[in-house]
């Protein structure tokens, strides 16, 4: 198997995943009409065609549209999930004073 035939079948997992992805996205995004957070260990490699391929996707067939400012990338890698959990317990900290 020759290096042409690996990255072609490597491509093609790649935009295998970014459609389940969309799938995926899409469904949060008929449940749930806000902006979409993209983290996790895969957010540093999605280059802006991608992007525009999962927003391509998601908006195919769908009545709730989402736009290009919606539909952002994590910066902190794995630990965005964490520190957007934590975000309400520091706001509540910083103005009330209390931790719980």
């Amino acid at each position: 198997m020759g290096l042409s035939t690996v990255s072609q079948n490597l491509n093609a997992i790649w935009q295998d995943y970014l459609k389940h992805l969309a799938f995926a996205m899409r469904n949060l995004n008929m449940i749930i009409d806000s902006p979409i957070i993209i983290s996790g260990y895969l957010a540093p490699y999605l280059v802006p065609e991608d992007l525009n391929m999962l927003l391509h996707l998601i908006n195919e067939n769908t009545p709730f549209t989402l736009t290009a400012d919606q539909l952002l990338v994590g910066t902190h890698g794995q630990y965005t999930p964490a520190i957007g959990a934590a975000l309400h317990y520091i706001n509540r900290f910083v103005h009330e004073g209390t931790a719980l």
